[in-house]
């Protein structure tokens, strides 16, 4: 099954998808999230509120979330948190969903809208 033979709102979702891939390798080789050069930093900046932020907005919910990432063992009890890797992992997972689900909207709407027209 090829691309052109794929619903609208897969190819809107896959398309945010590989957009965001994009912005987490930019964000990881360019800007090196990993060097401390302090003339990247605003950009630096810009590109993780595309990429984490959405996330972490969606992960506040989660009981405990804040202070295991923000604040481990001030507020509540260091050992009651997930791993560390974890906790960095899960806003780039929960912003890969939301831009998957925002993508298939678009290409819903955007395929509905086409399909009028072909009527």
């Amino acid at each position: 099954m090829g691309w052109r033979n794929w619903p609208s709102w897969l190819k809107g979702g896959m398309m945010l998808v590989i957009i965001f891939i994009i912005l987490v390798l930019i964000q990881g080789i360019v800007f090196g999230k990993w060097t401390k050069d302090f003339a990247s930093y605003s950009q630096f900046i810009s590109i993780e509120l595309l990429t984490q932020f959405p996330g972490d907005i969606a992960l506040m919910s989660i009981p405990n979330y804040v202070e295991c990432k923000y604040e481990p063992g001030v507020s509540i009890d260091i050992n009651s948190c997930p791993n560390r890797n974890l906790l960095n992992l899960l806003p780039y997972l929960s912003t890969l969903i939301i831009y998957f689900i925002l993508g298939s909207i678009i290409g819903f709407v955007i395929g509905k809208i086409k399909n009028r027209g072909e009527k």
